[in-house]
């Protein structure tokens, strides 16, 4: 028969290897979550606005012979890097068959767009011009909901696509988006409806 304290020694160690058996199950399960959370989210899409089917009545210049990709951006989505790095994939592939036109939510005074990286970023790109929109009229005439979000216009002002350029959120690489964008620089001219994808992004509201 054990003594009292070995009795106690023993059910220390037991004890022991049992909390450190539940802890690392609970950690685990919270890994496990985190992960499907992170998944789950990366892949989830922005709201996607509905654009009319033609240049909207706006000051920002279209340019003849050559396509004008519009792609809204807030100031402190991180997602939206991914976007301008596709962007800048873009424009050097294409070279000077299309210009580009980035728009910038910038609505908050105290934290100018022109002040975040994202906005420094932007400006490093060719062929582009950007938009701080203080009154977001310039991006509810492009019907824009999410950072990120993209249209590509025929010089005739014919929208031939509509959505995003990533993968998912912040992922920089071959994606569908991307793709599609591409292949409406190339298609027939007498494509009715514009290609559409989703945008992943941080929300513009």
């Amino acid at each position: 028969m054990l003594q009292a304290p070995e009795a106690c020694v023993l059910m220390s160690s037991f004890l022991k290897k049992f909390f450190l058996a539940v802890g690392i199950g609970l950690w685990l399960v919270g890994a496990a979550w985190g992960m499907k959370w992170m998944a789950d989210y990366s892949f989830t899409p922005g709201m996607a606005g509905k654009p009319a089917r033609d240049w909207p009545a706006t000051d920002l210049p279209l340019e003849a012979g050559r396509f004008t990709v519009v792609v809204a951006l807030h100031p402190e989505c991180p997602c939206s890097r991914a976007t301008l790095a596709e962007l800048d994939s873009i424009l050097l592939q294409e070279g000077d068959a299309i210009k580009a036109i980035l728009i910038f939510a910038d609505t908050v005074p105290e934290e100018p767009a022109k002040n975040s990286a994202l906005y420094r970023q932007a400006a490093a790109l060719p062929r582009t011009r950007l938009v701080c929109d203080a009154t977001s009229a310039e991006l509810r005439r492009f019907a824009f909901r999410t950072s990120g979000e993209t249209r590509l216009y025929r010089s005739d002002g014919r929208l031939v696509f509509r959505g995003g350029i990533t993968g998912s959120r912040g992922h920089v690489g071959d994606n569908p988006g991307r793709d599609a964008l591409l292949a409406a620089m190339r298609a027939d001219a007498s494509k009715r409806s514009p290609t559409v994808t989703p945008a992943f992004g941080c929300g513009l509201d």
